[in-house]
């Protein structure tokens, strides 16, 4: 804690400078870290120990949650109550519950733990190093099947953000982004927790409500499969919501693509704009742009044009966005595209650079040639030129990086890790509605 309160400079091998400018009141974030000696606990060495003694991994994880869900509980009732909780893991946690074994009890090899690439910024998720590909899952599903998911929603059912930190993060162990990085992401992820927004988009005539449309894989005793609807929900100014919708979805004909009815499509959205309308103390917003990652089927245009009209509001749109296009596109020089640089192509589409060289930072702050993302559709009433400036916006609005943007816009790139905590959501009532409890 003390390390942030003042100025961290790091310069890296290519001779670029990383700065964070401290946590202080004489600072220009004009922000303090406080801690409280009194909302503390300290689990014993014993308590740990017996917690990850279990051979089966779903017992395992079982127990480490119920450990630390006693801890959250504790510190919810205390007075005065944490605004957020730091949640150091423990090394043997961690071994035993994240990296080292596998649901069979056996040893990973070391070179499962690749070192994270120099030089790109990772997610903000946690505050802790990307290895979600190696995480065990459980297969019972009357067990948690991991452990950042369970924490994530025993903190959730009594009301406290969490962030996760690792101990291999704060000694810069290897792979681990410079101090002055760590210390931005670790300051992030906190002051959002806490206060809410860093930065909001500019001021426009008319508010704005964004809402990404997307699915994710319920794990029950039945069907571990099936595709369940979910919303995040963001205002104009970067609150974030999220919805989780009570209709499945059905496959398409070709059986990869899930899709919605048109009754579920609008009781999803009819839902979502509801939450916002009592998040935004009784007001509607004059526009609605929905997001998906596929295209929009008949059915599915119509029940959500039908839940915005009926909500009285007459300005939206409907946007299909593919990350990851086939196209690649070469300026001349040492660096890529121009960020925000739009290309139309000959069946109708856009392809837009979310990703590229920003002049005003005269670099490319990724690790290879960005790829652009592909506007496969859209249907509404404002001009392509918004559509793309809306995406663009977007990408700066995600809570989760530290990046100067990235590549998806936040409606639909925090859908996976939030979907994630949804799937094993087995507490009595809904699970929040506030993004900090997600990420």
């Amino acid at each position: 804690m003390r390390s942030v309160s003042s100025e961290v400079y790091c310069r890296s091998k290519k001779g670029v400078t990383s700065y964070f400018p401290g946590l202080n009141a004489d600072s220009p974030l004009r922000t303090s870290l406080r801690t409280d000696p009194r909302i503390q606990i300290i689990l014993s060495t014993s308590e740990v120990a017996e917690a990850v003694a279990p051979k089966d991994y779903g017992e395992r994880i079982d127990k480490v949650t119920a450990l630390f869900a006693r801890s959250f509980k504790a510190l919810s009732s205390s007075d005065p109550a944490p605004q957020v909780v730091l949640c150091p893991l423990p090394d043997q946690v961690i071994e035993r519950c994240v990296t080292g074994l596998d649901r069979f009890g056996r040893y990973r090899s070391p070179k499962r733990l690749a070192p994270l690439p120099r030089g790109h910024q990772s997610s903000l998720y946690d505050f802790l190093p990307d290895i979600g590909g190696i995480e065990a899952e459980a297969a019972a599903v009357d067990h948690y099947g991991n452990l950042w998911r369970a924490l994530k929603i025993e903190a959730m059912r009594v009301g406290l953000p969490l962030q996760v930190i690792w101990s291999r993060t704060l000694e810069q162990g290897v792979g681990v982004q410079n101090s002055a990085v760590v210390a931005w992401n670790l300051f992030s992820g906190l002051y959002y927790k806490v206060k809410g927004r860093l930065w909001h988009l500019p001021v426009q005539s008319t508010t704005t409500c964004y809402i990404g449309l997307s699915f994710y894989h319920e794990r029950t005793s039945e069907n571990d499969r099936l595709n369940c609807s979910m919303a995040q929900i963001f205002s104009d100014s970067g609150d974030g919501l999220v919805f989780r919708g009570g209709a499945l979805a059905r496959r398409s004909e070709m059986g990869l693509t899930p899709r919605l009815d048109a009754h579920s499509a609008k009781s999803l959205v009819s839902q979502s704009l509801s939450l916002y309308h009592t998040r935004m103390q009784g007001v509607y917003p004059a526009r609605v742009v929905v997001h998906k990652s596929s295209r929009f089927s008949l059915e599915e245009r119509e029940g959500i044009e039908s839940a915005i009209t009926e909500a009285g509001i007459k300005l939206f749109d409907m946007v299909a966005i593919e990350p990851g296009s086939t196209y690649q596109y070469y300026r001349l020089g040492r660096y890529p595209p121009l960020r925000g640089t739009s290309i139309r192509m000959p069946d109708g589409r856009w392809l837009i650079y979310t990703r590229g060289y920003v002049p005003i930072n005269h670099t490319y702050s990724g690790p290879a040639t960005p790829s652009p993302l592909a506007v496969l559709e859209h249907f509404g009433e404002s001009s392509t030129d918004q559509v793309l400036s809306d995406i663009m916006g977007l990408t700066r609005l995600n809570w989760n990086s530290t990046d100067h943007s990235c590549l998806l816009p936040v409606t639909l790139a925090s859908s996976k890790r939030v979907g994630s905590v949804l799937s094993e959501y087995r507490a009595e009532g809904e699970p929040g509605t506030q993004l900090k409890f997600y990420m």
